[in-house]
């Protein structure tokens, strides 16, 4: 890969550079940048689309008598179908994908003929290389790793639901959408110096994650100790009852988890100890 690359290179800096700086004005890369599909995405349903100014009257509309809809609805149910059968397509797709993409990498690249016109030896064609060891890459997993078995006792209400939420739906390994809009029911609920951000909460989400890879045990029996006080154990408990109620019932594993959770922070409470607010950087 790295003299295919290195031969790609050397052809592009030598044929195509020249013929792309001649033809690269202000205007066409102005264009390209707007025709991007990441911004492209966003720009196609704003009020800048005018095929979309209907939206924003109908939405009024729609909040002003907005209710929930029962649980015996049968669209709700056709709801969780398409989403359960969208999800299944789309992990499917994902393998699918991976697999064809390893074959594509082998048969390319593990050719004896792509080999010799490279200039490679093509009786090394079957010989393994592996990648060296990174010293700086392992130096930053060491710490990383540190840090999240360091955090595993520290934290506050948010980290307590956040490692709860993970630790009950990890048997699924996912927190969909609608577990992140009961987290922010729940941050609402705390004064506002006490709410993390979003930069903050992405790097909370990442800390409970690891702490709970790497030793799920402990990280779940230190619960109490981070949401020490008895108002803080009952919006932990409201949040996951809350979710709860936002999903299909759980599978068996799931509900034993939630048992677990629920008599961990009901069990009388010691005098917690010291911890940092929520939002503070560990």
């Amino acid at each position: 890969m790295a003299r295919l690359s290195e031969v790609n290179q050397g052809l592009y800096a030598t044929f195509v550079r020249p013929a792309v700086r001649a033809m690269a004005t202000p205007q066409t890369a102005e264009a390209l940048r707007l025709l991007h599909p990441n911004r492209l995405q966003f720009s196609l349903f704003s009020d800048r689309n005018p095929f979309m100014a209907a939206v924003g009257p109908a939405a009024a509309l729609v909040r002003q008598d907005r209710r929930s809809a029962e649980d015996r609805n049968p669209l709700l149910a056709a709801e969780h179908l398409v989403s359960d059968g969208i999800q299944f397509w789309l992990k499917s797709m994902g393998r699918a994908r991976d697999m064809l993409t390893e074959h594509f990498f082998h048969s390319t690249y593990g050719s004896p003929a792509l080999q010799a016109a490279l200039g490679l030896a093509a009786e090394n064609a079957g010989t393994p290389r592996h990648a060296a060891r990174e010293s700086a890459r392992e130096a930053a997993a060491s710490a990383t790793r540190a840090d999240a078995e360091a955090a595993v006792d520290v934290g506050g209400v948010v980290e307590a639901f956040v490692r709860a939420v993970m630790y009950v739906a990890r048997p699924v390994g996912q927190v969909d959408e609608r577990g992140l809009a009961a987290l922010k029911e729940v941050e609402a609920l705390l004064p506002a110096e006490e709410r993390p951000g979003f930069v903050r909460f992405k790097e909370m989400v990442r800390q409970q994650f690891l702490a709970l890879h790497l030793d799920e045990e402990r990280a779940i029996e230190a619960l109490p100790k981070l949401a020490g006080t008895d108002e803080d154990r009952r919006c932990v408990l409201a949040g996951l009852g809350h979710l709860i109620s936002l999903r299909p019932s759980l599978t068996a594993d799931q509900q034993r988890r939630l048992e677990r959770v629920n008599a961990l922070l009901t069990a009388p409470s010691a005098v917690a100890p010291e911890r940092k607010r929520v939002g503070a950087k560990q």
